[in-house]
């Protein structure tokens, strides 16, 4: 059964006035430049003062933070594995000894479930460490789990997998905790997978579209694109591409707002002379850069990777996809036509998608949109597609979920008590 927008299981209107006591759980800080930070920050805003905290891992690698985070809510700091250990994020050694620390944060999560007594654990799935940690704590105290998966988990890559420990802890923690998606695909992945049934809790978009920008790529100047967000293994080789074209055609200049730092894209090919690497240090910095391009390039890969792997991407939607509707200007998708983001922009042709891989094919397109060949996009559905995504929206289907898993503990724990 597809989990469509409109076919997924009714929501009723809740009483969005009610409050909740919820602890958010997250293997990053939130005041990092990704889209899983973004996300709970955004959620975070729903609660009043008092009615939500987050205890997040604290990040010990050298990206930037931004500038413009502001969250009224106590953030918590799980700050062992940066005392122990100074090895870098995503070595081996690095992440033996977080599993042996396990003990110790599940112990942190159970001491703040005792001082804070929320109504409910909400969780990013994301790291197996802060997966079973979160599954075990909620065990321990009775309190119920929501996990929100936005990238699926095993197929993070091979040695997920191939790992019987991996498959034990998805199929145990999935099937037995109620489970958010972010998008349609991702819920229709764990429906075929354990017939989950998963809720679509969106992104938020907040912020109101700008003017939408030219088709044309400018005559009298260099035509400037750009990119923002995460540069990882899923789109760290695309973005080398498309460098190597940029530097060879001075009609053409790179724009990137990353928080990586110069130094570390070098090796990875991401560098050049008409290649502008910086860093936006809050949104409306970012916004305006972006607005600014003439286009935006948004790369997923098409091959495997170290780190995460085309079949976990197939299924995710990126944050930035939405940074870069709001913006107006023209954007590009470069995936395979099975990922998430083509289904997205195929069903919501707000954008264009291109499916071919290959620096070859990102040149043709690039030399039609140059040639005035590509047809014009339509802009009142761009806005029509953004509005889906309001905090209202999300705010109502997520105080839903925790009526139910609320409400639903309480008769669990009432029944108990009358020995039923």
């Amino acid at each position: 059964m597809s989990t469509d927008l409109m076919t997924q299981r009714v929501i009723d209107s809740p009483d969005c006035s009610r409050q909740f006591r919820v602890l958010f759980c997250s293997w990053t800080e939130l005041n990092i430049t990704s889209g899983t930070p973004m996300v709970v920050a955004d959620m975070l805003k729903h609660f009043e003062p008092g009615q939500a905290e987050a205890f997040v891992e604290q990040n010990v690698d050298n990206k930037q933070h931004r500038q413009d985070f502001a969250i009224e809510h106590p953030i918590r700091k799980y700050r062992l594995h940066g005392r122990l250990w100074p090895f870098k994020r995503g070595s081996r050694i690095r992440t033996r000894l977080a599993r042996l620390g396990l003990p110790i944060l599940v112990a942190e999560l159970v001491r703040h479930i005792h001082r804070f007594r929320p109504d409910c654990l909400f969780a990013i799935y994301a790291r197996s460490h802060w997966i079973l940690a979160t599954w075990l704590a909620s065990r321990l105290t009775g309190i119920p789990l929501i996990y929100h998966v936005h990238d699926a988990f095993l197929e993070l890559n091979d040695r997920h997998k191939n790992s019987p420990y991996f498959r034990w802890l998805e199929r145990r923690t999935l099937t037995t905790s109620r489970v958010l998606a972010l998008d349609n695909q991702m819920a229709d992945h764990y429906e075929r997978r354990y017939g989950i049934k998963c809720t679509i809790l969106r992104h938020i978009v907040r912020r109101a579209p700008l003017p939408a920008r030219l088709l044309q790529a400018p005559r009298s100047r260099a035509a400037v694109i750009g990119f923002a967000g995460a540069i990882y293994d899923s789109n760290s080789r695309q973005l080398a591409e498309l460098c190597r074209l940029v530097n060879d055609d001075p009609g053409l200049r790179l724009r990137i707002r990353t928080g990586s730092r110069p130094e570390a894209l070098q090796p990875l090919g991401i560098h050049g002379p008409r290649v502008e690497v910086g860093f936006a240090p809050d949104y409306d910095h970012l916004l305006n850069d972006l607005a600014e391009c003439d286009l935006l390039y948004l790369p997923l890969h098409f091959s495997e990777g170290e780190t995460a792997a085309a079949g976990a991407m197939k299924f995710s939607l990126p944050t930035k996809c939405f940074d870069y509707l709001l913006t107006g200007t023209p954007i590009v998708a470069h995936c395979p036509e099975d990922f998430s983001l083509s289904r997205f922009l195929s069903r919501y042709p707000c954008a264009y998608v291109l499916n071919d891989p290959g620096a070859e094919a990102l040149k043709q397109w690039l030399d039609a949109w140059r040639a005035g060949m590509l047809p014009p996009l339509d802009d009142g559905l761009r806005r029509r597609t953004l509005a889906m995504y309001t905090p209202e929206e999300n705010k109502r289907i997520l105080w839903q979920v925790l009526v139910e898993e609320v409400d639903g503990a309480t008769r669990i724990r009432s029944g108990e008590r009358a020995g039923v």
